[in-house]
């Protein structure tokens, strides 16, 4: 044996932890994922490890805030020789929907940097890591993994942070505001929120759409987007229960190449901009009330329009004292459905869900409910069968008061939920951007608007002798009914077609007239041979739904384009005009929008011209990116639509009810031309 390397095993005897050290570890093998761990020094030679989990496609891990739908990592060093601390730093996350709530974290993998001193620098080290995430796909799976790696006492027998994936990841780590010129200016909590100012200045950056994160020790994160406001002020509302005054606030800010780490105090909201548009609380309760008022008359009516002839018809045969009671039923149906929704959205906000006015009929088990039992309907009023029950349970619902009515006034009010009216849009956007207290008030003063017409004719003395005198009148219309009852049942099979394909509409169709020939005819072979029929239609059902994607490309024809956020900034780069349309099947006042504008002439013939872009957004079913589009736009329902240009790259919000003219003009002031222009499709 040579002297030299006697000299060297001399060395690794008396030197333990040191030439024996490997820069990564075998991968583990975890849930859909895979983990090893890195040792490296950074150019002053300290010592930072690094724990790079890599995920499969479709699977994710949280953040340090993980929000209500998940966990953060949790990473421990117990065990560890000759460590004084490790310290886990985390990248910037990304903004993700996992079971439709929002999240932050990471996809397809990441590294998590963990800054080492050791307790003794001049000896060798020993690092234990005991590693748990959580790994989501369609489901949640606990994932653990356990490492061991040897530190050498010389640091340089370890690779440099750059020859790992130690160095993107701390890349992405955000470092503190004021290194790139921007600071905090405003923290105050808003009706939806926390409102959120940051400036830049000298030479700070563009924060225009990058991601912003609000945490509050105890509670969920709060996650927005910045948008700009003019002299290098960038603004957000962050929506979520805001934190009081006084109230300690670490901010992230990120986009694909700045992350930035700053904290503040929440102060008092006095100097804040009002989130209502400057009302004040009587006035959004005042425009919530006329919403709902308004509601009795919008296109959505013509729905339920043969609910409310039957319901008057029925009334008509009564003495006047039930008359009364009959309206005041449905009044009490009305209020009761939108109480009902209030509480649901209500619990589906608090579980951090957001949330819109008509989401339901995104739903194909609830449109395909709705379909079966307005088919039930029309039959039953087509005289194909008749319900009879039994005379105790008659007269125990006798005496429970007017339940046909309240019936009625129950469907009235859901069926009007996919139309948005004049005012709705502020009221509605005010209540599911506030707390507890504002969703309640609100919905309130909405049902109150919605009932007041049938509470004006059971409280107006002498109003119900304006009814027709009961006749053969009443079955005749009764008949008459079925037409635009079959028009309800025609527009809810097209948005189940839409929705889930030809063939759930078929088993429902089937299943509707096995349970219409069931009651027709309640005999043993039929009960039989309808109950077979019935329960192969709901496997049919049921199978197809959940089945069936939601959430793909919309279909466009002619100058419609699909919905693309991303590309609308490029256009208006361009010079271009980008005309955006968010609409869906089940939104009556959509419809009617495309009649009465969108698919006239003079707007086809602008939206078709070269230097203009339509794009058209299909919420039918569910879509995150829509979700979030519309959100951002202050909006809780649709239909929405948005102008944007060279003169307005930030958008020009039109009204819910559109005109041409309204369209017309949004479009000549985004491309920058005003007044007979406009007028002149100029």
């Amino acid at each position: 044996m040579t002297i030299a390397t006697r000299i060297a095993c001399a060395l690794i005897l008396l030197a333990p932890f040191s030439a024996s050290a490997v820069a990564a570890t075998p991968w583990q093998e975890g849930a859909n994922s895979a983990a090893r761990l890195h040792i490296a020094r950074d150019a002053s030679g300290d010592i930072v490890a690094g724990l790079e989990v890599r995920l499969d496609d479709g699977w994710k891990t949280y953040w340090r805030s993980a929000g209500s739908t998940g966990l953060p990592p949790r990473i421990q060093t117990e065990g560890s020789q000759n460590v004084g601390e490790a310290r886990v730093v985390f990248p910037a996350p990304e903004r993700f929907v996992a079971f439709g709530i929002e999240a932050l974290g990471y996809e397809h993998g990441v590294t998590l940097p963990l800054r080492i001193n050791l307790a003794d620098p001049a000896r060798g080290a020993r690092l234990d890591v005991q590693a748990d995430f959580l790994v989501c796909g369609k489901v949640c799976i606990p994932t653990h993994f356990s490492f061991a790696a040897t530190i050498p006492a010389d640091s340089s027998f370890l690779p440099a942070i750059a020859d790992t994936p130690i160095a993107a990841a701390l890349a992405r780590v955000p470092r503190p505001a004021l290194d790139e010129n921007v600071a905090l200016a405003q923290l105050v909590p808003a009706a939806e929120g926390l409102k959120v100012e940051l400036k830049s200045f000298g030479e700070g950056g563009d924060l225009t759409g990058a991601l912003i994160v609000a945490e509050v020790e105890g509670a969920n994160p709060l996650i927005g987007k910045l948008g700009a406001r003019g002299g290098g002020r960038f603004t957000a509302t962050l929506i979520g229960v805001p934190p009081p005054p006084g109230t300690a606030v670490r901010l992230t800010v990120a986009d694909e190449d700045l992350a930035l780490d700053l904290s503040g105090t929440v102060t008092d909201a006095v100097a804040a901009e009002p989130t209502t548009g400057g009302y004040s609380l009587a006035a959004i309760l005042a425009i919530a009330f006329l919403g709902g008022l308004i509601l009795n008359v919008m296109p959505c009516v013509l729905p339920v329009l043969s609910i409310k002839v039957a319901a008057l018809s029925r009334a008509a045969a009564l003495d006047r004292g039930q008359q009364r009671l009959a309206f005041l039923a449905t009044a009490g149906g009305i209020v009761t459905f939108i109480a009902v929704l209030a509480v649901a959205l209500g619990t589906l906000k608090a579980f951090g869900r957001d949330v819109f006015w008509g989401m339901q009929f995104q739903e194909p088990l609830f449109v395909g409910f709705l379909f079966a039992l307005f088919a039930l309907m029309t039959l039953n009023l087509a005289g194909v069968f008749e319900i009879r029950l039994p005379d105790g349970m008659q007269n125990r619902l006798g005496r429970l008061g007017r339940t046909g009515d309240f019936a009625d006034g129950f469907v009235i009010a859901l069926l009007a939920t996919p139309c948005s009216a004049p005012f709705l849009g502020t009221a509605i956007a005010f209540g599911l951007a506030g707390g507890a207290s504002a969703l309640a008030a609100t919905f309130a003063a909405l049902a109150a608007g919605f009932a007041f017409p049938y509470v004006l004719v059971a409280a107006v003395p002498g109003a119900t002798r304006l009814l027709p005198k009961p006749g053969r009148w009443m079955a005749r219309l009764q008949r008459a009914l079925v037409v635009p009852m079959l028009a309800v049942v025609a527009w809810l099979g097209s948005i189940l077609f839409a929705q889930v394909g030809v063939g759930v509409l078929i088993a429902l169709a089937t299943g509707s007239l096995a349970v219409a020939a069931v009651l027709r005819r309640p005999r043993p072979a039929t009960v039989g041979l309808g109950g077979a029929v019935i329960a192969a239609c709901v496997l049919v059902v049921v199978a197809n739904v959940g089945s069936a994607s939601v959430g793909g490309p919309s279909e466009n024809a002619g100058h419609w384009q699909p919905f693309d956020r991303e590309a609308i900034e490029g256009h208006v780069a361009r010079g271009h005009v980008v005309f955006v349309d968010v609409t869906a099947d089940w939104c009556i006042t959509c419809v009617y929008n495309k009649a009465a504008a969108l698919d006239r002439e003079p707007v086809e013939a602008l939206l078709a011209r070269p230097d203009t872009v339509a794009m058209r957004a299909d919420w039918t079913r569910p879509d995150d990116a829509i979700a979030a589009f519309v959100k951002d736009h202050g909006r809780y329902g649709i239909p929405l639509d948005v102008a944007y240009g060279p003169a307005a790259p930030n958008g020009i919000l039109l009204p819910e009810i559109l005109t041409i003219d309204a369209v017309r003009n949004a479009i000549a002031a985004a491309r920058g031309r005003t007044g007979t222009m406009a007028k002149t499709g100029e």
